[in-house]
């Protein structure tokens, strides 16, 4: 049997790097991107038979230089996330601290 996370089990601190080396990995997806734009073929590279099999790389290859020019943004957007949802957690766990320990300091002054 697997045992199911509970929020007890959260770790903000691996949360937070994790989302720091995502946000370190986006300029890496940049890089990608632009050697893409750089390796794509003149159309007369294909020469006279490859004519027919450069329409379809051509098609291909932009819709993929298009994805690989969005994953930089995305993955720092991503990386940002994971951020701020460890500091969240970490705030809400630490208010909650306060009022529990807020809470048993009046229970034991009855």
């Amino acid at each position: 049997m697997t045992s199911v996370p509970t929020a007890t089990d959260c770790d903000p601190t691996a949360i937070r790097a994790e989302g720091e080396r995502l946000k370190a990995l986006a300029p890496q997806y940049g890089t990608v991107a632009d050697y893409a734009s750089e390796a794509d073929p003149e159309w007369y590279v294909w020469g006279t038979y490859g004519i027919a099999l450069a329409q379809l790389y051509f098609a291909s290859a932009d819709r993929i230089q298009e994805i690989l020019k969005e994953f930089a943004p995305a993955a720092d957007g991503l990386g940002q996330r994971f951020v701020d949802c460890a500091n969240d957690y970490e705030d809400a766990d630490g208010q909650c601290k306060d009022d529990l320990d807020g809470i048993e300091g009046e229970i034991q002054n009855v």
